[in-house]
């Protein structure tokens, strides 16, 4: 009795663990409210990525209009020249949810016009597992002179109104919350499982 015991204990702490890993990936919405346009300073998007540790199996999501912008992944060189004319990938409907399959550095462009000259353009380090949760970041906007668009609104380029993205953008982040809860209903069932 006591051996399946044991063993049934370290199937789900085995199966908690797994349960954790895998629902350790954060959903990221670039420039936050800012979304993905044309940004008022060129760094933006460098110093929206600069306090955020992105790790394999996180989810960037771009928030853009449609026909007025995209989002190209491209090698360091391309991202350096801004020449998006050999990419790795293209996303052309917003919101695009781009997630990071591997660990490395990973260069997204807009390949419209000037975009990625004018500061369109982010460079991250994707890590191959994380040690933990990635923590909230103050919002990009702050300290900028004009207000940001709404969430609601989308992201301005002097563009008529009708060509706004079809869909609601998500909420900033549920990766914290899905962590915690997933987390705690592991802990849950290990603690069923050794009490029966």
């Amino acid at each position: 009795m006591a051996v399946g015991f044991n063993r049934t204990a370290v199937l789900l702490l085995f199966m908690a663990a797994a349960s954790w890993q895998c629902s350790s990936a954060a959903t990221y919405t670039v420039g936050d409210a800012l979304g993905w346009t044309v940004p008022p300073i060129p760094t933006a998007y460098s110093g929206w990525a600069s306090d955020k540790t992105f790790v394999v199996g996180d989810i960037l999501v771009f928030n853009f209009v449609n026909e007025r912008h995209d989002v190209t992944e491209v090698t360091k060189g391309s991202y350096n020249s801004c020449n998006g004319s050999n990419p790795i990938s293209v996303e052309t409907k917003s919101p695009a949810r781009i997630t990071l399959l591997s660990g490395g550095d990973h260069h997204f462009m807009c390949s419209f016009l000037s975009h990625c000259n004018d500061g369109q353009k982010l460079s991250i380090t994707v890590r191959a597992t994380s040690s933990s949760a990635p923590s909230p970041s103050p919002s990009l906007t702050a300290g900028l002179t004009t207000p940001p668009p709404s969430i609601a609104t989308p992201p301005s380029d002097n563009i008529p109104s009708t060509l706004s993205p079809t869909t609601a953008p998500p909420p900033p982040s549920t990766a914290t919350s899905l962590r915690t809860s997933t987390f705690s209903a592991s802990i849950l069932a290990v603690v069923v499982a050794l009490l029966y």
